[in-house]
């Protein structure tokens, strides 16, 4: 099946209905999808009257005449018509790339510039700042190499030996703009194992950049025993949910609440008896868990951007409840086993 652009001119969604009809309506910005932005910026414009059905229907005409372009371009002039797959694959790069000139100006002025400017004068501001993001994105992507941890850890490894690579060289500002990959196998925090755009390769870096300089504040002789103490989850072929970040927060965390002070990975055992010993005496509840992490997170502060900190902080709370519900629940999130005949084991 085909998709010819120069005859269709209605697969763009329909506004959506709404009391507003009077231009005086200003825009609320909450209302625009960050992924979709020239779209859902006309869509709201038509909604609160703030433009005519008509400038609608002449913007999205202009849209339709660049995507011809683009399939022209994309056939080396030997036809109008692609598969519908390449066709909604080219209209995404030229929406993601008019999305990259327009968000940066504010609301007002990127809707002046949809209204009366040509949609090739936005397109190619747009694509101009994916080309930027991209040297940037190949910039960092040698930064975060040259900073890699040394670990087993088979997803990570095999994400910045070559897998992060070949998607960066082979993204096309011009005709795969907003390519989404699905492919992201290593356990991240905010990156929920998939990626679209340059957009969302530059953040996927940019989080493997914190999550590297955090693990390596640590002493590598530390972290390699945190290695050694998860060894049978981190190069387990089915071990893609651990994130090296995440566990060596995590023990640093629960070192500090034990009372060491300074953080330290793994939790040294004496720690953890010490912190145990709390815990029998009186359990805490979630609530006074995350008071407790609270009040001693802030030691960790210097070894990584806050809001890296605070998105796994944040993570954690849930498991704070279990992790001090009982002696045994600690040493158990911290892998140390309890064994009748040799008394506390670093394995299972």
């Amino acid at each position: 099946m085909t998709a010819d652009f120069n005859k269709t001119n209605d697969r763009l969604p329909e506004p959506k209905p709404g009391s507003g009809s009077s231009g005086a309506e200003k825009i609320d910005p909450s209302a625009l999808d960050g992924s979709n932005y020239t779209l859902t910026l006309a869509l709201e414009a038509l909604r609160t009257g703030a433009i005519g059905r008509a400038a609608y229907d002449a913007f999205i005409e202009r849209v339709f005449d660049k995507l011809a372009d683009q399939i022209r371009l994309y056939t080396g002039g030997e036809s109008d018509s692609v598969m519908n797959e390449t066709a909604v694959k080219l209209l995404g790069s030229v929406l993601y790339n008019c999305d990259l000139a327009l968000k940066p100006v504010g609301v007002g002025t990127a809707l002046g510039r949809i209204m009366n400017e040509p949609i090739d004068s936005i397109y190619y501001d747009g694509l101009r700042i994916n080309r930027e993001y991209m040297l940037k994105a190949l910039a960092m992507l040698r930064k975060v190499k040259r900073t890699r941890i040394d670990t087993m850890c088979v997803y990570y490894n095999n994400l910045l030996g070559g897998d992060l690579e070949r998607l960066i060289k082979s993204y096309d500002p011009k005709f795969d703009a907003k390519r989404g990959c699905a492919w992201v196998d290593y356990s991240m925090p905010t990156v929920n194992r998939s990626i679209c755009g340059v957009g969302g390769i530059l953040h996927l870096l940019e989080e493997l950049q914190n999550e590297n300089d955090f693990v390596n504040s640590f002493p590598k002789a530390q972290t390699d025993a945190l290695w050694e103490r998860c060894h049978r989850e981190i190069a387990h072929p089915a071990g893609d949910m651990i994130n090296l970040g995440e566990l060596v927060f995590e023990q640093a965390l629960i070192s500090l609440i034990a009372g060491e002070p300074e953080p330290v990975v793994p939790v040294p055992v004496t720690a953890l008896i010490r912190l145990s010993q709390r815990l029998e005496r009186r359990r805490l509840s979630g609530e006074e868990g995350w008071y407790a992490a609270l009040a001693v997170s802030h030691k960790l502060n210097r070894r990584a951007p806050q809001k890296y900190l605070d998105r796994l902080l944040v993570r954690m709370r849930v498991q704070l409840g279990v992790i001090f519900d009982s002696s045994d629940a600690l040493f158990r999130f911290c892998r140390i086993y309890k064994n009748r005949q040799t008394g506390l084991s670093e394995s299972e």
